[in-house]
Order: C-alpha cells, then structure tokens, then sequence
C-alpha cells in the first residue's frame, strides 16, 4: 500500500524542494513508514487516514483527496509508538512515530533484531501470548 504527505526541504541554494514521505494519521498521532523491518501483524484496530501530499504548494487544485486504510496492532509495541497500515494484515506496512527524525526505541529494536534484510510480516494467531523477543530466534511466536 502507498501513502504519501509532504516535506519541505531547503537546498544549499535556498531554494525550496518538496518531497512526499509515506504518513498516515491514526488516532491524532502522524505515523511515518519504517522500511525492512520484520514484525508481525496483531489486532485490527480501525481506520487510519493518509493526508494528501501538498508537494505543490497549494499551486495544483486537483491535488488527490485524504484517503484511508486499516490500521493494525504490531506484536510487542504499543500502538502509540508504532503500528502496521495496509488493506490487510499481509499487505501492512510498518509506520512508526518519529520524535524529529528519530525512531523510537521499540522500533529500533526490532531492527536491530531482524533475522534478515528482507521484511517479513507475519499474521499474529487470534491470542498472541508474547511480544517480540530479541535473543535466539528473533520473531518466532511463542
């Protein structure tokens, strides 16, 4: 699933390019999209919306309307700090929030945790029992 929103960022030129980052918006919170990181999918938690990317400074009046998309908990981290967007579980992307361009520590953790470069998202059975542990086998299930 894609999502975009826009940054602005100033080149050494002063002049002033736009760029759009993935961003969805779930519970008054704005989440960013985290590549490569292997996590797995819980609970279905409601409706998140993907903001329209403004990458033209307001000049371009048919600008795509706000969407949404399906909002999931990610095992082992509160969905405060991060959790999973897509159409369904399968399809989910990781969107965190950022404290300036910071990751919080439970997503660099799974990171840092990962058994590959390739993400893997996996679907929680009904009762997960346990979060995401960082020893021995990464993300198995309990």
């Amino acid at each position: 699933m894609s999502a975009a929103a826009c940054t602005a960022d100033s080149s050494s030129g002063g002049e002033e390019s736009a760029s759009c980052v993935n961003r969805f918006i779930y519970q008054d919170r704005s989440y960013r999209d985290v590549a490569n990181v292997d996590f797995m999918v819980g609970k279905k938690l409601g409706a998140a919306t993907k903001p329209p990317c403004e990458d033209t400074g307001g000049q371009d009046k048919d600008e795509e309307p706000a969407t949404t998309g399906t909002a999931y908990e990610v095992d082992g981290i509160s969905p405060k700090v991060a959790v999973a967007i897509g159409d369904t579980p399968e399809e989910a992307t990781l969107f965190a929030v950022y404290s300036g361009s910071e990751l919080p520590p439970e997503v660099e953790k799974l990171i840092r945790c990962a058994p590959s470069p390739s993400p893997t998202v996996r679907t929680l059975p009904a009762f997960p029992t346990g979060g995401l542990p960082c020893t021995g086998s990464p993300h198995s299930a309990p």
